[in-house]
């Protein structure tokens, strides 16, 4: 049986492709078959919602657009940061709307502010989007006043996807509207009534531990803590938890809830996870459940490392059987039941198993991410870039920077105020939006990372 549909999610990589890999990418979707692509609207659609509308176009893939309703509505609206989730000491998170910021439900004409936005945002939609998803950040700010602390994760949200509804069938009657259900919200509300005006549900497996499949024990239990909202099930893991959620979720809203499977998760920095197999027992499951379709992330810069494994999955997800053998080392690196990614397995022989640009990549992220030292630094940067082509070099850089800071073992304090500014800038994408139209915000960055490396102590 196929998936009606099948396709990948850009997440917030966009701005760091060129219009040839954006191309690349939406034209070989067809190849495989493919038939959606989540694009979000925050960062980068807007630059480039010319070419990724004719491309899906000529392609026959259709355009889920994809918006951070508090970061986007917000600032659509002039929304102010006494709108914002607070902390338990009452200051709001963040100063201005960015990607990971909530709402207070409870700040002074909130939602009315969030409504406003929302007719904004719909009103400038080109007309080739027909699906929107409206989605928040991770639910790791939402706020802590006094009143809100009182409702759980969804409850304090639901009145926003409410919101959003109301003015989508007010203003778009003809879209069809998408919620998310993500980390502290994968409970089924007790008053659920709005999302069943949703024509979606998109489920994200975010926290599952990759190599293992939905349904069985994994060894990643500490990320129970920070996915849920409130206390862990007793004995209970990351992918026992999603698959007893997803029966849950698929039983209370039959034939609208899909996945979201984070397959080239940003921070694996482009190192497969050689769980090709795994991936093709959940779409099994998945088909039990009766899902509606599958979406997993994925983007041009690193997409080679993981062709083979995508091309897999889209013969299944097609409905067509084959029969997969998995590789020698798929095989080890399974009966090892990790808890973590592929490449922090300390004492894993990779040299066994890899050779060439593919050994020296894993083993460099692996170096640096136990043991982060300036040299390991500049090493890995180097490699980034000297294989820009075929990583995503930028985020690379960046997000190990950040990593090495938190350890406090590299300082990058006499690096320039901008790109201390950038550095310092919870998400890359976020810094990278606010950059003006005139600016080349690639090269931009990448002069702001240089600027890094050379100060990293």
């Amino acid at each position: 049986m196929s998936f009606s549909f099948r396709g990948f999610n850009l997440v917030e990589s966009v701005l760091r492709h060129t219009p040839e890999q954006l191309r690349r990418f939406i034209r070989r979707m067809k190849t495989l078959g493919f038939n959606s692509l989540i694009v979000q609207y925050d960062y980068g659609f807007r630059r480039h919602q010319k070419l990724i509308c004719e491309e899906c176009d000529a392609a026959g893939i259709e355009i889920r657009l994809m918006v951070f309703g508090p970061r986007t509505f917000f600032r659509l609206a002039g929304g102010t940061a006494e709108l914002f989730a607070k902390d338990e000491n009452g200051a709001p998170f963040f100063s201005e709307p960015v990607c990971e910021s909530w709402p207070c439900v409870f700040a002074p004409r909130v939602l009315d502010t969030f409504a406003a936005g929302c007719a904004e945002f719909l009103r400038g939609l080109p007309s080739p989007i027909r699906i929107v998803q409206m989605r928040s950040g991770d639910g790791l700010y939402s706020c802590r006043c006094p009143r809100c602390r009182n409702l759980t994760v969804s409850e304090s949200w639901l009145p926003f996807v409410k919101s959003f509804v109301d003015t989508a069938h007010r203003l778009r009657p003809e879209l069809r509207l998408e919620a998310d259900l993500y980390i502290r919200r994968y409970e089924i509300p007790s008053a659920p009534a709005i999302l069943h005006e949703l024509d979606f549900l998109m489920y994200d497996t975010f926290f599952r531990q990759a190599q293992t499949p939905l349904g069985q024990h994994s060894a990643n239990t500490g990320a129970m803590r920070t996915a849920l909202d409130g206390p862990p099930p007793p004995g209970s893991s990351p992918n026992e938890y999603h698959a007893e959620q997803l029966r849950r979720w698929s039983a209370k809203f039959p034939g609208k809830i899909y996945i979201h499977e984070n397959a080239m998760l940003q921070s694996y920095h482009g190192v497969f996870q050689h769980n090709t197999g795994t991936m093709l027992a959940d779409l099994e499951f998945y088909r039990q459940l009766g899902i509606a379709g599958v979406v997993y992330e994925a983007y041009e810069p690193g997409y080679e490392n993981f062709a083979a494994h995508f091309s897999t999955l889209a013969h299944a997800l097609s409905g067509r059987s084959s029969v997969y053998e998995p590789t020698e080392l798929e095989l080890a690196f399974r009966n090892r039941k990790p808890a973590g990614y592929f490449c922090t397995e300390p004492d894993f022989p990779l040299e066994r198993y890899l050779t060439g640009t593919m050994l020296k990549h894993v083993s460099s992220e692996r170096e640096i991410l136990l043991n982060p030292t300036a040299p390991r630094y500049r090493e890995y940067v180097q490699f980034a870039y000297e294989n820009a082509d075929h990583l995503d070099s930028l985020y690379m850089a960046f997000d190990m920077a950040q990593r090495a800071e938190r350890s406090r073992k590299i300082s990058f304090a006499q690096a320039s105020p901008e790109a201390l500014k950038m550095l310092h800038t919870p998400k890359l994408w976020d810094y990278m939006e606010e950059l003006p139209d005139t600016v080349d915000q690639f090269a931009h960055c990448r002069e702001l990372i240089d600027d890094l490396a050379r100060h990293a102590k």
